[in-house]
């Protein structure tokens, strides 16, 4: 950690260079996939550090390959894409299109531009070959799947890959750097539930069928899946993030809405909690006849 530490004293250009990219990226978020604007300053940036052979996806990820080719390849991996939030900042470097990188993909895409950078420039003390990837639509849980179909793995093919995430609320010091030989992110699932009852006056709910009524006790059931059916060792979480209904004060909604998202470190938790999650959705809609 002081090697670290007193290396990066010692390249303050490398420091400024970083946080001018960083700022760039903070500057002009683009969600989901295509990501042209942040597409086109890569490639730009990759450019101007020595690199030729610049491949853009179908799918929107970015590869380059530096080192020997005839050795082992390790893969490193950043994200790039933003969230579809509006940025309540004053900094001098806030968001100017109504979206926000608010999940660090900003830094992790500076910081391998940055790997990128240092990597061509020793390029002849590597032992092996090295292929750096961005990878678009992270947050929409596509990215990744995208790049497989694409290849990132073959073509040539990667013995090992590398990726890491910023974790800002700890209270690590800067720099720290945290790895483990378990799962340390989780798998994600984003599902969503729409109810059908039947729109009726407020003075009249004899007459109709409460979507946000039934809403609500899916929504209490679906909390209880986890502290009472599943070990509190296996850190499941399940977030109801959405819940939408109704128009007017005095109208019985009709329908509901609701998007979740359920995280694990384990496939079969993910099966279970899953299937309880619909067996619950379908009978709390029956016994409300929604």
């Amino acid at each position: 950690m002081e090697k670290i530490e007193k290396w990066i004293s010692n390249n303050k250009d490398i420091e400024q260079e970083l946080i001018r990219l960083r700022r760039h990226f903070h500057e002009h978020p683009e969600v989901g996939h295509p990501l042209p604007q942040t597409q086109e300053y890569i490639v730009k940036m990759l450019e101007m550090y020595g690199y030729e052979n610049i491949i853009v996806n179908p799918g929107g990820s970015i590869e380059i390959l530096v080192g020997p080719h005839d050795k082992k390849i390790l893969l490193l991996r950043s994200d790039m894409d933003a969230l579809p939030l509006v940025e309540h900042t004053n900094l001098p470097f806030k968001s100017i299109n109504g979206s926000m990188h608010a999940c660090g993909h900003d830094m992790h895409a500076s910081m391998m531009l940055m790997c990128a950078k240092l990597l061509k420039q020793n390029e002849k003390k590597l032992k092996g070959q090295i292929k750096i990837v961005f990878q678009p639509h992270e947050e929409g849980l596509v990215g990744c799947k995208m790049m497989i179909e694409d290849g990132v793995l073959k073509y040539p093919r990667v013995d090992a890959a590398v990726g890491l995430h910023v974790m800002p609320a700890t209270e690590d010091k800067t720099g720290t750097i945290r790895t483990i030989r378990k799962a340390m992110t989780t798998a994600s699932t984003i599902f969503e539930i729409n109810i059908t009852g039947k729109s009726s006056h407020g003075s009249m709910p004899e007459k109709g069928i409460d979507a946000l009524r039934v809403a609500i006790h899916i929504y209490q059931q679906l909390q209880e899946i986890i502290p009472k059916e599943i070990s509190m060792s296996h850190d499941d979480v399940l977030t109801i993030g959405i819940m939408n209904a109704g128009k007017a004060h005095n109208i019985i909604p009709e329908k509901a809405y609701m998007k979740c998202s359920l995280r694990s470190y384990r496939p079969d938790d993910q099966e279970y909690i899953m299937g309880r999650v619909n067996e619950l959705v379908q009978s709390i809609a029956s016994m409300y006849h929604a």
